[in-house]
């Protein structure tokens, strides 16, 4: 009767001593992460196989009490019975195992780590010249304006993972689109860009250069700035955005849109009728495409040169410059990220494992 009651006794201590350490473990937990984080776990359901703890005292209490029944009925000699220290030590680490598993599969997260990681997100800036002179139909009866959202279009849907932005310009520069990644964004927003969208009319393309050029992030990832214009600049004073430029890093590819021989401006692109620009002499203004102007601004900066006079450019040779900024655009990245503690409750699980195996030879 006294090893029956020490059998039981034996069992429920097991039992509360495992439910007690593994609240232990999960308050040290909670105490030794980072306190500007709660303390959570990220899959709670988890825990429903803790209702096996319970199951698994009774059984061990009931597999020990069967053979103490057994050994009593065979008139065994009690210095071979079970001592209360084994069948405790048996239970307990049979328990923590199990019970740190469940803790382990319910993924305990406390404060946040910091980890490295390797960045690709390139970032592309185009200035998109709006002046009226982008209303001239010199490419196949297109617009030139029309022509460079087709064009950047058919880029954009190319891009994997880079962040692009747009700066839009006349005789003022304005931010339309900063950079980002969400693609879709930016397409709507390029979609309803007009000429009459900038009511200062002009050409300055320092001032487009130097807004562009401060749209990128302070990252050290790999930057693009593409200019698509005619070449009409109607500013001089460049010299210190473009040092600017080269200083920062920033590749550079000129777009020229049009033709030389070039076409009138319209004084409203949706009322042609209305006739065209004239100069002080009466005659119709002719806008041609200043090519010298872009091949010369892109040979300071270092960077290409690409002409487009056809209604559907082929981007090829844009994509490519995209393709070089992707392969230089590499950089280390530190980021935090949720502190996962799964790992100790594993290693819990583990040395209970080997602990139990240990006793286990012993009640055998």
């Amino acid at each position: 009767m006294n090893n029956q009651r020490l059998l039981r006794k034996a069992s429920i201590l097991s039992f509360g001593c495992s439910i007690l350490i593994l609240l232990l473990f999960c308050a040290g937990l909670s105490f030794l992460g980072n306190h500007d984080s709660p303390f959570f776990f990220n899959d709670p359901n988890a825990f429903f196989w803790g209702i096996f703890l319970p199951i698994i005292s009774l059984f061990f209490y009931w597999k020990f009490s069967r053979r103490l029944k057994h050994t009593l009925a065979m008139a065994r000699p009690t210095k071979n019975m079970l001592s209360f220290y084994h069948v405790f030590a048996y239970q307990t680490s049979f328990l923590l195992c199990f019970g740190f598993i469940v803790i382990a599969l319910a993924q305990p997260v406390c404060g946040k780590e910091s980890i490295q990681g390797k960045s690709e997100a390139s970032e592309i800036v185009i200035c998109l010249d709006l002046s009226a002179s982008m209303n001239v139909k010199d490419i196949n009866n297109e617009s030139r304006l029309g022509v460079a959202k087709r064009m950047i279009s058919a880029l954009v849907g190319k891009l994997e993972g880079q962040k692009i932005g747009l700066c839009i310009f006349a005789g003022e520069a304005i931010e339309e689109v900063p950079v980002t990644a969400d693609y879709s964004m930016f397409e709507v927003f390029l979609e309803g860009i007009e000429t009459n969208y900038i009511s200062y009319q002009g050409t300055n393309i320092p001032e487009a250069l130097n807004l562009g050029s401060q749209m990128f992030s302070s990252s050290k990832n790999s930057k693009l700035l593409i200019l698509v214009t005619d070449g009409e600049n109607h500013e001089t004073e460049e010299s210190q955005t473009l040092k600017f430029i080269q200083q920062q890093g920033i590749s550079f590819l000129g777009i020229g849109i049009g033709t030389p021989d070039g076409g009138k401006i319209v004084l409203d692109p949706n009322a042609p009728e209305d006739g065209y620009k004239i100069d002080n002499e009466g005659r119709p203004i002719v806008s041609g495409l200043n090519q010298k102007f872009i091949e010369k601004l892109s040979n300071e900066l270092n960077g290409t040169t690409i002409i487009v006079d056809e209604p559907f450019p082929n981007i090829d040779t844009l994509m490519e410059e995209v393709i070089r900024l992707k392969k230089t655009g590499l950089s280390k990245i530190n980021f935090e990220i949720q502190a996962s503690w799964y790992k100790y409750a594993a290693l819990g699980a583990l040395l209970s494992l080997v602990f139990w195996m240990f006793i286990l030879k012993l009640v055998k």
